[in-house]
């Protein structure tokens, strides 16, 4: 998944976390984390605010990124993931992609 953040907005995305065979994942016991770097173990850029949506058993996850964390990443093309830790430890790539930043065409002072 691909997005776009602009300068000064702020962005939310609701996501479903699904089997392979379509099923939602139940998130009883899950913590989530999702974060924008240049690339991995790169300094971290900024990072979406994550909420488990009730009822867990559906497996939706809200990721969300205000302005204040938006400006200061610099105009340019960067990767994301969301990663969930399931109730057993294990850490699972849930949605991964590019971010790109645009619209700092004047910075306020």
């Amino acid at each position: 998944m691909n997005i776009t953040l602009d300068h000064n907005c702020g962005k939310s995305f609701v996501v479903t976390w699904k089997s392979p065979l379509g099923v939602p994942r139940n998130l009883t016991g899950c913590t989530a984390v999702w974060q924008i770097r240049l690339e991995p173990g790169a300094p971290l850029l900024g990072e979406f605010t994550v909420t488990l949506l009730e009822p867990l058993a559906d497996g939706r996850i809200r990721g969300a990124i205000a302005p204040a964390v938006v400006n200061p990443i610099p105009d340019g093309t960067y990767r994301h993931d969301l990663i969930v830790t399931d109730a057993a430890g294990t850490p699972r790539p849930i949605v991964r992609g590019a971010v790109k930043k645009q619209g700092s065409i004047s910075e306020p002072s």
